[in-house]
């Protein structure tokens, strides 16, 4: 929607010019390892299909490579591990989304949640363990819209804020930060972005909810696709976590001690491409969709949904 982003070097002689508009979400983090883990962070966002964005792109005529990340997978193990992966076309490229925290009486050093695109919540306090997951990590530059996300929340007893609690923070979203931990219930994550690059809207890369002990709620998924956490047993039946919401980038929910866990996956990444009038462009591999005659320009939308190196084609 906003145009004259040159991009220079690529195709030679004449031949078409295209100016694309982009959606570029990056795959969501998973929750923490076992114990009160706090929610995965959504992979970072970028977008020039919106008002006051980026501008959107210029390329020739010719075949680039997409890449669609995928979501984050924790480790039941005591390693901290499960960040999401990026996704990228051409200059524009988003990181993963930071994997959540895990409880800080467990293990101190691995209570914060990780860095990303957005940041994933930290788990429930106890020593140490002070922060939070930080979002827009890298920071993207303001050309190329701002920031990629949000940071996840706090573990509460973390900076002054009360005694150690058993509910973990929700991890960062595109639109806004997880809530902080506090000392019951699990904490929502931080909700998503709406966008209408395909002509409807769709919130993309919300942030997963913080998990907490057995018998208390968990905390919701941000709207995005962001998974929403364990809760139970009591005083009803166990809920388990839930993985973000493939190719929505969202976070994963967090998860609580025993029964429950093994980490949340976080949502797989999504590309989109947007050209103005009825271009004749071209997709690899099939799973991936060219829709034409979008919107009263009828534009030309690609989606790239598959996680790894897709190709398109301007001829």
């Amino acid at each position: 929607m906003a145009f004259g982003y040159q991009v220079l070097g690529f195709g030679s002689g004449g031949g078409a010019v295209y100016s694309v508009d982009y959606l570029v979400v990056a795959g969501g983090g998973a929750s923490g390892y076992p114990s009160y883990q706090g929610g995965g962070g959504a992979g970072g966002y970028a977008t020039s299909y919106c008002n006051s964005c980026a501008e959107a792109l210029t390329v020739k005529a010719g075949t680039y490579n997409v890449v669609v990340g995928a979501g984050g997978i924790g480790s039941s193990c005591n390693t901290a591990t499960g960040d999401g992966n990026a996704s990228t076309f051409e200059t524009i490229s988003t990181t993963g989304g930071g994997h959540g925290g895990s409880s800080g009486a467990g293990d101190p050093a691995n209570q914060q949640g990780n860095p990303g695109g957005s940041g994933g919540g930290s788990g429930y306090g106890g020593p140490g363990g002070e922060g939070k997951g930080c979002g827009n990590t890298p920071a993207q530059p303001t050309a190329l819209g701002g920031p990629q996300g949000n940071h996840g929340g706090l573990a509460v007893g973390c900076g002054g804020s009360g005694a150690p609690g058993y509910g973990a923070s929700g991890g960062g979203g595109a639109g806004a930060v997880g809530t902080n931990g506090n000392t019951s219930n699990g904490q929502p994550g931080g909700v998503g972005k709406a966008n209408l690059i395909t002509g409807s809207p769709v919130y993309y890369a919300g942030g997963g909810g913080g998990g907490a002990a057995p018998g208390v709620s968990g905390g919701d998924g941000g709207n995005g696709g962001g998974g929403d956490a364990y809760t139970g047993p009591a005083p009803g039946p166990a809920v388990p976590s839930m993985n973000g919401t493939v190719n929505t980038g969202g976070g994963a929910g967090g998860t609580s001690g025993t029964p429950d866990g093994v980490p949340a996956v976080g949502g797989s990444g999504i590309v989109i491409l947007r050209f103005p009038g009825s271009a004749a462009v071209s997709v690899s591999p099939g799973t991936n969709t060219v829709t034409t005659c979008v919107g009263p320009a009828n534009d030309t939308v690609a989606k790239f949904t598959v996680s790894g190196t897709n190709t398109i084609t301007l001829p």
